[in-house]
């Protein structure tokens, strides 16, 4: 979808509608004395392909890895012991 070029005035006053817009994947530049001072877009939707994932879950980050010397089934039980 193209740009579309709004005042700072239209923008304040047609808050909701410029909002409602964007969540439909509009895309604003406001301008402010004939010069432009932001652009409003949808946010980008971050997805994560599958050699990505597949990647994570063979080499997990070093905050996810279990640090334990214990098994897993032997930390549940004393857990569940205590």
């Amino acid at each position: 979808m193209p740009t579309r070029t709004i005042s700072a005035k239209e923008l304040r006053l047609n808050m909701t509608k410029v909002w409602k817009a964007v969540e439909h994947g509009e895309s604003f530049t406001v301008m402010l004395r004939s010069k432009p001072i932001a652009d409003i877009t949808p946010p980008q939707q971050k997805t994560l392909s599958r050699e990505k994932a597949w990647d994570f879950w063979i080499n997990p980050p070093k905050e996810f890895r279990f640090k334990s010397k214990k098994s897993a089934v032997e930390t549940i039980r004393e857990l569940r012991d205590e």
